[in-house]
């Protein structure tokens, strides 16, 4: 989320920051494909990450699946 519009294809640099503890925050690139207004007036962006390492992605994939078990056992 962000309080104005990013532009379409351009690249940005962020720094990634998961509520995992044992994931220290990762610094990435990456490219915005879209980005829609919110009801709230803020924006919502789609991005690709660009050049990420292995470890990131290790990182990234154990994130994703840990809150994809935890969703399972929730519904």
């Amino acid at each position: 989320a962000t309080t104005g519009p990013l532009e379409k294809d351009e690249e940005i640099t962020l720094t990634i920051e998961l509520d995992d503890p044992e994931i220290p925050p990762m610094k990435v690139l990456a490219d915005v494909l879209w980005t829609a207004r919110r009801l709230d007036d803020g924006y919502h962006s789609g991005l690709k990450f660009l050049g990420l390492d292995r470890n990131q992605i290790r990182l990234m994939e154990r994130y994703i699946n840990d809150r994809l078990a935890t969703e399972r056992k929730l519904h």
